[in-house]
């Protein structure tokens, strides 16, 4: 995960389109190894009822970049240049070595050295009918994500007509909306599980919800001309999605347990993440199309329903 920061920097640094493609996949390789370290780690050392708090704190880490970098980026551009932009943003993230040198030797290795060294093969593993579930739900979810990572700036410059000044802020506001439903909505169901419900079940209708609810929200957010109306209903579908986001792995690592929640999350997260490969064609070849958002925010709503299906009807 190291290697992902410090290729952060570098690209800062790069003059030429291959080398900035190199250092890409050395970031996509060094982000590889998180979640499914993470779940592994979580579905080890936490009790059922503490893991949406877990990864949820996760979550809520992950979206309050994307939030920080969309309310700091175009500052930092005007006060740095683009390239020195990827190197600041690099060097801060190297930071969280401090922290994790110092928490890691403390968690509960004694629990950890409990857990058997066998993991089942990816074979036994792959004909589950609940991990294609998890699969068809993660590609919904981040289809979606990958559309606003990829796209929102732009559309709320282009469509809605922001200046840079507002720009910063108004197109922060969904990540943030995501980064602290995540956590509500996490607590939230570890406490309905604290209370005697059935974890799987619990974990199964937040994430559907929190999909569902994102879709609800989406298409009216871009239908609405209104600006305030508008924005706020972005903001509503992201803190829907906090539900989905914060209790996705959970649901993983209920569903497949201590030995398999490595693979399964790997698995899951590279199939999960061809999202980002097709979210910002398809999204790019609408807009070019049609020469409206609405094509592409439609698509992202249908593939969020798809999502729905794979968590509810495909795990069952």
């Amino acid at each position: 995960m190291c290697s992902s920061d410090l290729a952060t920097g570098l690209t800062g640094l790069a003059s030429a389109f291959w080398l900035i493609f190199c250092l890409r996949l050395v970031l996509g390789a060094g982000e590889s190894v998180a979640y499914p370290a993470y779940s592994k780690i979580i579905a080890t050392t936490f009790p059922e009822q503490l893991r949406g708090t877990a990864n949820s704190l996760i979550d809520a880490g992950s979206k309050a970049g994307p939030a920080l970098g969309v309310l700091l980026g175009v500052k930092m551009i005007g006060w740095l240049s683009w390239r020195y932009m990827f190197v600041a943003i690099g060097a801060a993230s190297l930071l969280w070595l401090i922290p994790w040198c110092f928490i890691v030797p403390r968690l509960a290795v004694k629990r950890l050295a409990k857990v058997s060294g066998w993991a089942p093969p990816y074979r036994e593993i792959t004909v589950q009918r609940a991990l294609w579930g998890t699969v068809l739900g993660l590609f919904g979810g981040n289809y979606t994500w990958y559309l606003f990572l990829t796209w929102l700036p732009y559309y709320l410059e282009k469509d809605r007509h922001y200046t840079h000044d507002r720009l910063a802020v108004i197109a922060s506001l969904p990540f943030w909306g995501v980064a602290a439903s995540s956590m509500l909505f996490g607590l939230l169901a570890d406490a309905f599980i604290r209370r005697g419900y059935e974890a799987g079940r619990v974990r199964q209708i937040f994430v559907s919800s929190g999909l569902l609810g994102c879709c609800v929200f989406l298409l009216p957010a871009v239908l609405v001309r209104q600006p305030g109306a508008s924005n706020a209903l972005l903001v509503l579908a992201c803190v829907s999605m906090g539900a989905f986001s914060s209790n996705h792995w959970a649901l993983t690592q209920h569903l497949a347990g201590a030995e398999a929640s490595g693979k399964w999350t790997g698995f899951q997260n590279c199939m999960g993440n061809f999202a980002g490969v097709i979210a910002p064609y398809v999204s790019g070849f609408t807009l070019q199309r049609t020469h409206s958002f609405l094509p592409a925010f439609a698509i992202a709503c249908a593939v969020l329903l798809l999502g729905v299906c794979g968590y509810w009807f495909e795990i069952g």
